[in-house]
């Protein structure tokens, strides 16, 4: 055994050292892990946020899909009440008319969503180190384009752009008493037209464009199953029937369809409208067999403008008993009534909702197929900030 040297001191037990060190470790440890769930649940609450905003925003910008809202109101009521749908955290998103800036000149909708004060989020873990609540905002604005890009609803009949007037193509031309103007704007007489009932696609041959042709289209451009692709489209999306490409486009021109095809007509706008079609209220209000009214219907169709004002040939624009093709210049919102007779002119009735031009200038011709978005109405409607 060997001896101590002399004056060394005696070695002291370190055991006690090292449990301080580990749980002092393991304080930091569970300090941090508690902060890293704080900023978790933040973040999520960030992300809800940002989408009621997203949401309330959009919402508020389809607003100006119908010309007969009353602006700013309609995209604020309309916002907040998309706004109320969301929730951050469980607890319901909840904005006032001074959280919804509505820029009625270029159809712009920015919603805010804000929690700030004794209303933030709390702070869980954190509240240990005096972060009792953290501030949360969000904001989004949306936008209604005022042009038409291409439709994944397009019904296969082509709507003359002179519909509304009871005068002759020709004249109904030179007086604008038009859908679209050459810039491809809805004019004021469209405007005050809103809501009228008319006879989008005739079944008789006194409403006929020319003899065998009823203002329908091939959206098969030729194909074998012009017939059932005809009467797959009066009643559903081009996708579901098969029709490639699946959106159409501003500019995009179809040959015309021949023939009465009562039969056809019949059994699409049947599968269109259902057996308890929704009824006409007016412009956005659309009663449902439960008689709830709101601003959506099956019944809502998208149909082409077709230009029979300054084509090459007006008024029939080279469109004749043989056949034609029909370039789409805009779109145009109908709610389809059924199958009935407006002035003695049968066939499908609807009542004029909306239409939006391709785009301004060059008679309403442009934008091309690479310009198409899926938007149901052929107006997009999308977010333009984050």
């Amino acid at each position: 055994m060997s001896a101590r040297p002399i004056g060394a001191a005696a070695p002291r037990a370190q055991s006690g050292m090292t449990l301080v060190l580990v749980a002092l470790m393991l304080t930091g440890l569970c300090g941090m892990a508690a902060l890293a769930v704080d900023v978790g649940v933040f973040l999520s609450a960030k992300n809800s946020a940002q989408n009621a905003a997203d949401a309330a925003a959009l919402a508020g910008a389809f607003t100006f899909l119908k010309p007969a809202n009353s602006q700013p109101t309609a995209a604020q009521n309309a916002a907040i009440a998309v706004a109320a749908a969301n929730d951050v955290l469980g607890t319901p998103v909840s904005i006032a008319a001074g959280d919804v800036t509505v820029d009625t000149t270029n159809r712009r909708v920015t919603v805010n969503v804000s929690r700030t004060g004794a209303a933030g989020v709390p702070g869980f873990f954190a509240a240990a180190l005096g972060i009792l609540h953290v501030d949360l905002a969000a904001t989004a604005t949306a936008e209604a384009s005022p042009e038409a890009t291409g439709s994944i609803c397009l019904r296969p009949i082509f709507i003359p752009n002179t519909i509304l007037s009871s005068e002759q193509p020709a004249q109904a031309c030179t007086d604008g008493q038009t859908i679209l103007d050459q810039q491809g704007n809805l004019t004021s007489f469209a405007k005050s037209m809103l809501g009228s009932l008319e006879t989008i696609r005739p079944t008789s041959p006194s409403g006929a464009l020319a003899p065998s042709q009823y203002y329908s289209l091939d959206l098969t451009n030729g194909g074998a199953n012009g017939a059932s692709a005809y009467q797959c489209s009066l009643g559903s999306n081009l996708a579901d029937c098969g029709i490639s490409p699946a959106i159409a486009a501003c500019g995009t021109s179809y040959p015309t369809l021949n023939g009465d095809m009562k039969g056809p007509t019949q059994a699409g706008i049947g599968t269109l409208i259902g057996s308890n079609p929704d009824t006409w209220v007016g412009p956005g209000a659309y009663k449902h067999a439960n008689g709830t009214v709101t601003d959506t219907s099956a019944a809502l169709i998208v149909a082409p403008v077709w230009d029979d004002c300054w084509c090459s040939n007006p008024p029939d624009c080279g469109i004749g008993p043989g056949g034609g093709t029909a370039e789409i210049i805009g779109f145009s919102n109908w709610f389809v009534q059924g199958l009935g007779s407006v002035d003695g002119d049968a066939g499908v009735i609807a009542n004029f909702v909306n239409s939006a031009g391709c785009s301004a200038g060059g008679g309403g011709n442009g934008g091309g197929p690479g310009a198409a978005t899926n938007a149901s109405f052929g107006i997009p409607v999308r977010l333009v900030h984050q």
